[in-house]
C-alpha cells in the first residue's frame, strides 16, 4: 500500500510539472503580446523624435534581464542618442537605459549584466551595466585617454578603472568583471535581429 502512495505521489508531481511549464509559457507569451503593442506607441514616439520623412529607426525585441518578457531596443543613432532600452512593466513602457557615442556589444542574460563600449574625441570607454532595482546602473568601468607629446612625438594612453565609482587598480577591475559576469556566456549585441520601423 505504501509503494503504491509513493508510487501516486509521483505521477501527481510529474503531472503538476509538466503542466506548469506550458502555463508559465503561455503566460510570458500573453505578456509579451501585450509588451509589443505597447511598444508601438515607443516606437513611434522615437521615430517622430530621431528620424525625419522617411527615414526608418531600428529596433528589436529581446529578453535581456531574464524575466521572461521582451525589452525593446531602438538605435536612433542620433549624436549623444545612439541606443535607448525599454521595458514593459505594470502596463507601462518604461526607459531602462540610453546611451550615446557607443553601443552595448554583449549582454550577459542569466547575470543580468550589459557591456558598453564607445568612444569620443581622445576618450574611449568599456562600461559594464548591472540590472538591479528596475534599472540599469554603471558599476564598473573603464577609461583610456589619448595624449599626444609634442616634444617626443609619442602617444600618451593614461587608463583608469573604476568599481562603483570608486578608482580601483587594474587588478580589482579585472576580478570585479570576472565575478560580475562569472557562470554566464556573454552574447553579442550585434547578433540580435534589427527590424526597421
Amino acid at each position: 500500500m505504501k509503494k503504491l502512495r509513493k508510487i501516486m505521489f509521483m505521477v501527481i508531481v510529474f503531472v503538476l510539472c509538466i503542466t506548469a511549464v506550458p502555463v508559465e509559457a503561455q503566460a510570458a507569451s500573453s505578456k509579451n503580446k501585450k509588451a509589443h503593442k505597447a511598444y508601438q506607441k515607443q516606437l513611434k514616439k522615437d521615430k517622430k523624435k530621431y528620424r525625419s520623412g522617411k527615414e526608418k529607426l531600428k529596433y528589436a525585441y529581446k529578453d535581456l534581464n531574464g524575466d521572461g518578457i521582451d525589452e525593446l531596443i531602438t538605435e536612433p543613432d542620433f549624436g549623444y542618442c545612439s541606443q535607448i532600452i525599454y521595458t514593459y512593466k505594470g502596463g507601462k513602457v518604461k526607459k531602462l537605459i540610453e546611451v550615446g557615442q557607443g553601443e552595448f556589444t554583449q549582454y550577459y542574460k542569466k547575470n543580468r549584466v550589459l557591456h558598453y563600449y564607445g568612444s569620443h574625441m581622445s576618450n574611449s570607454h568599456d562600461e559594464y551595466y548591472k540590472f538591479q532595482n528596475n534599472k540599469y546602473k554603471c558599476v564598473a568601468h573603464k577609461d583610456v585617454e589619448f595624449d599626444w607629446n609634442m616634444e617626443t612625438e609619442e602617444e600618451i594612453y593614461t587608463t583608469s578603472y573604476y568599481v562603483k565609482g570608486k578608482k580601483v587598480d587594474k587588478k580589482v577591475y579585472t576580478s570585479y568583471v570576472k565575478k560580475l559576469t562569472k557562470g554566464d556566456k556573454a552574447k553579442s549585441f550585434r547578433k540580435i535581429k534589427r527590424k526597421k520601423y
